[in-house]
């Protein structure tokens, strides 16, 4: 199950020069912490390197409030049980992305929650599929 790409960022990885977000996912909903809609969880996949990671795409009109809060992404393979947690410090920007994991031979779900910036209160978790 595992890759030497577990729980790396996608971003210094060559793995996001092939990566392209998967499309019957759908977009689950995120909640901030008073259970309020303020974005969208979406699976991204890198063909070449076999990893799959989360990218939380915030509403404009939510971003700035949530300055300061945490969106704590955790990336589960349930064929190991095998997980990659990234706690997206929010700074006022849209989009942002969690660390990723091999999906060669599991699935892969990611689980985010905006959580206040010390670790307070969490907002209800939004699951996606598993791909």
């Amino acid at each position: 199950y595992a890759s030497p790409y577990d729980g790396t960022d996608p971003g210094t990885s060559p793995c996001v020069h092939s990566a392209h977000p998967i499309l019957d996912q759908g977009q689950p909903t995120l909640h901030d912490t008073v259970g309020r809609p303020v974005g969208y969880v979406q699976l991204v996949r890198s063909v070449a390197c076999a990893t799959v990671w989360a990218r939380v795409i915030l509403r404009s009109s939510s971003a700035a409030r949530l300055k300061g809060d945490i969106a704590l992404i955790t990336m589960v393979r349930p064929g190991d049980n095998a997980k990659a947690v990234y706690p997206l410090q929010l700074r006022g920007g849209t989009v942002g992305f969690g660390n990723m994991l091999s999906d060669s031979q599991s699935c892969v779900v990611a689980q985010v929650a905006i959580t206040t910036g010390k670790g307070g209160q969490a907002g209800p978790e939004t699951v996606t599929g598993c791909r």
